[in-house]
């Protein structure tokens, strides 16, 4: 099963499993059960589709989303966040945690010396 998790803007952000969690929203975890986003709006897009990036949809009626990482074209992990506050809050967390990745991989390979 893949790994999902529910954010909630607390204590700097907690990242709950969802099968620890108690109130989630029934359509949002279908939809990272099943992969199935195509009914949400995409909302943010980042990262390097090379090596890792987060797509961030959201529901076109309710409050909250979906935070979804990947690597290349595999799901790593879906974080469903129950209200605005904590999409957007999780999206900002976890696009700084791609970019903070890419910048990290650009200084490996610029490497000059072979230590």
């Amino acid at each position: 099963m893949r790994e999902i998790y529910v954010f909630e803007n607390v204590e700097g952000g907690r990242l709950t499993p969802v099968a620890k969690c108690g109130a989630v929203d029934p359509l949002l975890k279908q939809a990272a059960e099943t992969e199935n986003f195509e009914w949400m709006e995409p909302f943010l897009a980042a990262g390097d589709t090379e090596l890792v990036y987060t797509n961030v949809f959201r529901q076109p009626q309710n409050p909250g989303g979906i935070v979804v990482v990947s690597a290349m074209d595999d799901i790593l992990f879906c974080v469903i966040a129950n209200t605005n506050l904590d999409l957007v809050a999780a999206a900002s967390h976890l696009a700084s945690m791609v970019s903070n990745i890419r910048y990290g991989q650009d200084i490996f390979e610029n490497i000059e010396n072979d230590e």
